[in-house]
């Protein structure tokens, strides 16, 4: 049986029968340009934090010869681990191959961008954390 085990607020939740919970927790697909019903990727947010910190756990499907949009974030940290598949990641301006069992820190404010050029999806999950204050 599928089930996630809630948290207290700063604690880590265990999430059990992921593919169960990918699909109950709102998943997000993203099409491609207006007229395209090419899914070009799909995306899950698994755990929140409710806490100063705000750690947010999810997982992404980078589907092939798709990217993501790329974006940054001034409040946020954030940390992605590749699980199958392989491709680029840019953080900035900077370009680097990934795979399976890499692992990418991206600073707070940095751009970044997932590109999976080839013909099996790529897939990550990442970890986002805010900006600690005081």
């Amino acid at each position: 049986m599928d089930e996630q085990v809630a948290a207290e607020p700063g604690e880590f939740a265990v999430v059990r029968g992921l593919q169960g919970e990918l699909q109950a927790d709102g998943a997000g697909t993203f099409r491609g340009s207006v007229g395209s019903d090419k899914p070009v990727r799909d995306s899950y947010t698994l755990f929140v934090a409710d806490d100063e910190y705000g750690l947010t756990l999810g997982y992404t499907i980078v589907y092939p010869d798709c990217t993501t949009r790329g974006h940054a974030h001034d409040d946020l940290e954030e940390v992605y681990f590749f699980t199958g598949g392989g491709g680029e990641i840019v953080i900035d301006e900077r370009v680097e191959k990934v795979r399976a069992g890499c692992g990418v820190r991206i600073p707070f404010g940095s751009f970044h961008q997932v590109r999976n050029p080839g013909v099996e999806p790529l897939t990550y999950s990442w970890v986002t954390s805010r900006r600690r204050t005081g």
